[in-house]
């Protein structure tokens, strides 16, 4: 099959959650033999197109991607380019496949329009939106060979310092526990923030996160929305134990292997849980082997799933 996506953005230049979920997904179809293209509607910081992992990438204005979507036999999208991509299918008549990463508003409009496959990343995020007849579950593949590094680290890690994922909250963490090393990872997107502090070390996102994993002793996901928790699982690889906000999402995402307080938890709340995990050892590797099963489960959980949205895509 001829398989095209219209998308945004995309790694390796673009490393956010909704873009790696996708970029698996497409991995899939490439492994299946089918010829995946990804047209970019932003620019990006290559004009040249490029392959990933199998998957053929065209920064946008390096080929007519109407052209190639009319020569597609299944059409794939997700987030900024849904609409326009509806528009494409319903003028080519071609099988549209749409990846929902959230429950907002627009998502929901999309949802109700035209659509062949619909992959929500979660139960409960298919739960919230309503169970279409054409929806599959996905959750983000998270494969444990890939993110394991063994020891974890020391630091106190949070992923995307936006305010939304908790960038306020890290900060006043660093700044009561200033005998505690804190890593702050850049997001892909939004307005990040970077506190100047001594024992706080910020450092670029990337393809490979491996790198900070193995810095890690705790993550952090102070998010005050998630609709699933895929940089938890990646951290539970190396049995990192997670300390998140307890949203449905994440919840999902890290059963009862995670550490949850409420959406309107303070910084003291979050202080104690934090020096908890750091100084009851025995605590700390009850939690660590919690965090290793989770991510077993999880792994095998959405291999199967992965199997299961490539045949649909095929039945296409």
């Amino acid at each position: 099959m001829n398989i095209l996506a219209r998308i945004h953005l995309y790694p390796p230049h673009h490393c956010a959650g909704a873009e790696m979920m996708l970029h698996e997904l497409l991995k899939a179809l490439v492994r299946r033999g089918h010829r995946v293209q990804v047209h970019l509607s932003r620019f990006s910081r290559t004009t040249t197109p490029y392959i990933l992992d199998g998957v053929e990438v065209y920064p946008r204005d390096s080929r007519d991607w109407q052209d190639a979507a009319y020569k597609a036999d299944v059409l794939i999208t997700h987030l900024d380019n849904t609409s326009t991509v509806i528009s494409a299918a319903l003028a080519f008549k071609k099988p549209l496949v749409q990846v929902l990463h959230n429950t907002h508003p627009p998502t929901r409009m999309w949802a109700s329009c035209k659509n062949d496959l619909i992959v929500y990343n979660s139960d409960w995020m298919r739960r919230e939106l309503g169970n279409h007849p054409n929806g599959v579950v996905c959750r983000p593949p998270v494969r444990v060979v890939d993110y394991d590094v063994g020891e974890p680290g020391g630091m106190s890690t949070l992923v995307n310092l936006q305010q939304a994922k908790g960038g306020v909250i890290f900060a006043q963490l660093a700044a009561l526990h200033p005998n505690v090393g804190f890593l702050g990872v850049l997001g892909a997107y939004g307005e990040q923030l970077d506190p100047r502090l001594p024992n706080a070390l910020i450092r670029q996102h990337g393809l490979d996160m491996k790198w900070a994993y193995a810095r890690t002793k705790v993550l952090l996901m102070p998010s005050s929305y998630e609709s699933y928790g895929r940089v938890g699982v990646e951290a539970m690889c190396s049995g990192i134990p997670v300390i998140a906000s307890d949203t449905p999402g994440i919840r999902e995402a890290l059963g009862d292997a995670g550490a949850y307080l409420p959406l309107d938890a303070d910084v003291h709340a979050w202080s104690d849980e934090l020096y908890h995990h750091l100084h009851d050892p025995r605590f700390y590797a009850r939690q660590s082997t919690k965090a290793r099963s989770r991510a077993t489960a999880v792994d095998l959980l959405a291999a199967a799933e992965v199997e299961t949205f490539c045949t649909r895509v095929e039945s296409l």
